[in-house]
């Protein structure tokens, strides 16, 4: 605002248009005449919108993305009574399970650092609820396998059991049917064939038939697999005219392969395309390739680069 009440305040309008706008001020005083520069920061309004992927007797929530320029977005949720959880931090992914088939007003405020917020909210209808014969599901990592267990309120209430898993929270798929036992209301499975998506997420979830056939879920559990150890071996090294090494995906994967020699240029550069698991990669050597000392890099599919140094004799 200016100063001198008696001048027209200049008015600025616009939405989320952040950036720094300089404006020169001209004012006229009889035959003289004299020039302000005004530098006005506008900060972005994070931008708030709810994403959602439907599961049994759950969902998945994330918060989109919230704009060029917001520093810092903190997120925060609150997902209704008989939530859980009822609330979360973070972007997500959050999977929610409910406890009852009531609509939930969903709810998610940002702040930003430099103190600008926006908010969001969605009425959610769950497909359905708990079944409250299974008082627990859950599935934890364990090295490199995810450990699941499950426990029902007493035993002999379901015929049968079905775990299932999936990399997209869309499509899940069948991975063991495990026969209920009427002397058991424990029971437990390791999945050592970890199956990811693009982001390194599994699902599972646990289909249960009772003895009256009729069919129900438990909840949706989630595992973040970005930090397992991708242990790479190289050999033989020194190389002729091939080179090898064993790379672990877990899922289907894309990398790319350089080979730099010591001035930093390109000498070979190619992609491969991976299946789950464990992949024995051969690299043909260019005919070209003097002797000397050299570099492979292998990128991943989350861009993150190995170097390995090698030796063409």
């Amino acid at each position: 605002m200016l100063s001198n009440p008696s001048v027209s305040q200049p008015i600025f309008q616009g939405t989320n248009n952040a950036g720094n706008y300089i404006y020169t001020l001209r004012a006229n005083s009889g035959s003289c005449e004299t020039f302000a520069v005004i530098n006005i920061q506008v900060k972005p309004t994070p931008f708030a919108n709810i994403e959602i992927s439907d599961g049994s007797c759950g969902a998945v929530f994330r918060a989109s993305d919230p704009g060029n320029g917001v520093i810092n977005p903190v997120y925060t949720w609150n997902f209704g009574l008989n939530s859980n959880p009822g609330s979360a931090t973070g972007i997500g992914p959050h999977p929610v399970s409910f406890a009852t088939a009531a609509n939930r007003n969903i709810q998610l405020d940002i702040q930003s650092a430099d103190g600008c917020s926006n908010n969001a909210s969605i009425i959610y209808a769950p497909l359905c609820v708990l079944n409250e014969k299974l008082v627990s599901f859950e599935a934890n990592r364990y090295n490199k396998d995810v450990n699941i267990q499950w426990e029902t309120a007493a035993a002999g209430d379901y015929k049968n059991f079905v775990l299932e898993r999936s990399d997209d929270m869309r499509a899940f798929q069948s991975i063991i049917a495990v026969p209920s036992n009427i002397n058991q209301k424990k029971y437990t499975y390791t999945d050592r064939s970890i199956i990811t998506g693009s982001n390194n997420i599994v699902y599972y979830r646990l289909r249960m038939t009772d003895n009256l056939n009729n069919l129900s879920y438990s909840p949706v559990r989630m595992i973040k697999i970005e930090n397992a150890a991708t242990e790479i071996n190289v050999w033989p090294n020194p190389f002729i005219n091939r080179l090898n090494f064993s790379y672990q995906a877990f899922g289907k994967e894309k990398i790319n392969i350089r080979i730099v020699d010591v001035k930093g240029r390109i000498i070979l550069s190619e992609a491969k395309i991976l299946n789950p698991g464990i992949n024995n990669v051969t690299v043909e050597i260019p005919f070209m390739l003097t002797t000397g000392i050299y570099t492979l890099q292998i990128i991943s599919k989350e861009n993150k680069t190995k170097n390995f140094k090698i030796v063409r004799r």
